[in-house]
């Protein structure tokens, strides 16, 4: 995508998009879980929400149509959710390998298991306490098969089992992560904007530095004899994906996230670059994320039908809190 002149540019106005669209799928959720992952997914691959030519984005719906790869989806979804129905049987049971492998507490051991579970860095994979663990978990999902008694067999059933039940799993922090980041960035009172740890940080970037920008001309032939060095610009534009044999959700997940945290990362630059830009915010009255109006930098409410519904809501409490005085007002005289 071409670098802007001005704000207003049209490449600049749809900026943003992408992203919000994103974090207001996940809206009606508190917690993300399959069913949140579903609705994302199932979003993208329904029509191309592409906002750039040559995005990833674009060929989810093609995907989607082939009978071999949505049954690839479809099947990695559900190991997804049998992996979060093993995490919430299994977490402090996960949590005690990690305590007695590490020698940590209770409390940084279920936060270091956690991240090992919901993670492709398979640190424990070598540790006998958290391979227990996937033994109870292997005999209560195929209690008729036996593990073999070579030890390194075992381990090596187990570990595929895990691979299974976690490979996927890490697209539910990333997605978490960037709500999260979404609501310290764009909050409805720009004054409550809050600052990133550097972790935050270094999620975006990575995201961010998949592309490999190079030079365009503007309304060049090749048959121009020169070239005008004004009509230069930048273009950049998302690299290859990560080899997969199959197009599921190690596919479908890193092209989704790739292509909203960039959106994500270049409306914020915009706004920082150009005066003029607004930004985005989330509404205060429904909790979604959409584009500040040409009115200013002040806007809280997405519609006017939310801000009439905020108004109502505040003379309702305004009122119930000066019946709630009134009465107490009546105690205090009948008491003295």
């Amino acid at each position: 995508m071409p670098y802007a002149k001005e704000y207003w540019d049209a490449e600049e106005q749809a900026r943003g998009e992408l992203w919000r669209e994103f974090v207001n799928v996940l809206r009606p959720y508190r917690e993300i879980g399959i069913e949140a992952v579903r609705a994302v997914v199932q979003y993208y691959v329904e029509a191309n929400r592409s906002r750039s030519e040559g995005s990833f984005l674009s060929n989810l719906p093609g995907i989607w149509r082939d009978p071999g790869d949505r049954a690839q989806i479809e099947e990695d979804l559900a190991d997804m959710d049998l992996g979060l129905q093993i995490w919430q049987r299994h977490q402090h049971a996960l949590a005690g390998a990690v305590s007695k492998h590490d020698g940590v507490s209770e409390e940084v051991a279920h936060a270091r298991a956690r991240d090992a579970w919901f993670s492709t860095h398979h640190k424990y994979a070598v540790s006998d306490e958290w391979m227990s663990v996937l033994a109870l978990v292997h005999a209560e999902l195929h209690p008729s098969d036996r593990l073999p008694r070579s030890r390194e067999k075992r381990l090596a059933e187990l570990y595929r089992l895990m691979i299974r039940l976690t490979s996927e799993l890490h697209w539910i922090p990333q997605m978490q992560l960037l709500r999260e980041l979404a609501r310290k960035t764009w909050p409805p009172d720009p004054t409550q904007k809050q600052p990133w740890a550097y972790d935050e940080f270094r999620f975006c970037g990575e995201y961010y530095s998949d592309q490999q920008p190079v030079l365009e001309i503007l309304g060049y032939s090749r048959d121009d004899e020169f070239v005008d060095p004004m009509s230069l610009v930048p273009v950049k534009q998302e690299q290859s994906v990560p080899f997969s044999p199959t197009l599921g959700m190690n596919y479908v997940g890193f092209v989704i996230m790739r292509a909203v945290t960039i959106d994500f990362v270049e409306e914020l630059l915009a706004f920082n670059a150009f005066e003029s830009a607004k930004g985005s915010f989330q509404c205060e009255e429904c909790g979604q994320f959409v584009s500040r109006s040409f009115y200013g930098r002040g806007q809280r409410y997405c519609t006017a039908q939310c801000k009439r519904r905020a108004a109502k809501r505040r003379q309702r409490e305004k009122r119930r809190d000066e019946a709630e005085a009134r009465a107490w007002a009546e105690r205090a005289v009948d008491l003295t």
